[in-house]
């Protein structure tokens, strides 16, 4: 499986291990799972480190589309993506934020200390 994941509903966080190969169809499939389990509003992590080269920059357009109408105008919560710091993925990083117009609520992460700093912001432990 190119993703597995994880939900952890007193953090109100999704975490999301991609590996390759990872398709436009996996990410999507991710995102109607969240959308169905009703968990939209939560923070959500996508740990891209494994992925040998970044997503194809069409892929993460259609992906960008494809999120705008699933959510319908409901507010999702805020997106990390941790990503190997190389000038490939950093670069096609922050094409997608950029262009995703929720450049505000994603954030991208390039080591383990920015990590647990978004963590610390996004996931905090509730005593529903």
């Amino acid at each position: 499986m190119p993703i597995s994941s994880a939900v952890d509903h007193q953090r109100r966080l999704i975490t999301h291990t991609q590996t390759d190969p990872m398709t436009f169809e996996d990410m999507r499939a991710a995102i109607d799972r969240q959308w169905a389990d009703q968990t939209w509003a939560y923070a959500v992590l996508w740990d891209a480190r494994a992925l040998a080269a970044a997503v194809p920059m069409g892929e993460l357009r259609r992906l960008s589309v494809y999120i705008e109408g699933v959510g319908a105008g409901h507010t999702r919560g805020p997106v990390g993506i941790f990503i190997a710091a190389t000038a490939d993925t950093v670069r096609t990083g922050i094409e997608y934020a950029s262009g995703s117009g929720r450049s505000r609520e994603l954030e991208l992460l390039l080591n383990q200390g920015q990590m647990d700093a978004w963590l610390a912001r996004h996931a905090i432990r509730r005593s529903d």
